[in-house]
């Protein structure tokens, strides 16, 4: 008597789809958490040469993370006046500066001791605007 062939699926098949189907999702998971970052190439502020130096910086736009420390002034029109101690890469803090957050940004509600990482611009004053900031 003649032997059929088996035209099901093998265990070894459904392991390794199951294999790659979860490497698909983790691998989508994290992309769509960890995804890109819009300013990856945007430099760090060095807030000590921004300290010494502010007038050499004018026109340049700096990232750096921040922890608010207070609101020093709020204007309907002008926006907000913020208080921020840098964190350096070690988790310290570095020099307190501070920052304008422009009315077209003043959308989330800020308190202190909430962590973000601020994208500013070093404007003609040597004041810091920020452009974009992201809650961390």
């Amino acid at each position: 008597m003649a032997r059929r062939a088996n035209s099901g699926l093998k265990a070894g098949q459904i392991i390794i789809g199951l294999i790659v189907l979860a490497g698909l999702i983790g691998g989508g998971w994290f992309f769509l958490n960890h995804g890109s970052d819009p300013h990856a190439t945007t430099p760090t502020l060095d807030v000590t040469e921004y300290l010494e130096r502010s007038a050499s910086l004018e026109g340049n736009t700096y990232k750096f993370n921040g922890v608010v420390q207070g609101q020093l002034k709020r204007d309907k029109d002008m926006g907000r006046l913020l208080h921020v101690s840098t964190k350096n890469d070690d988790g310290s803090f570095g020099d307190p500066v501070g920052v304008q957050l422009p009315a077209a940004l003043d959308t989330q509600n800020i308190q202190k001791g909430q962590e973000f990482v601020f994208v500013i611009e070093v404007t003609s004053k040597g004041m810091l605007l920020v452009t974009d900031l992201r809650k961390i």
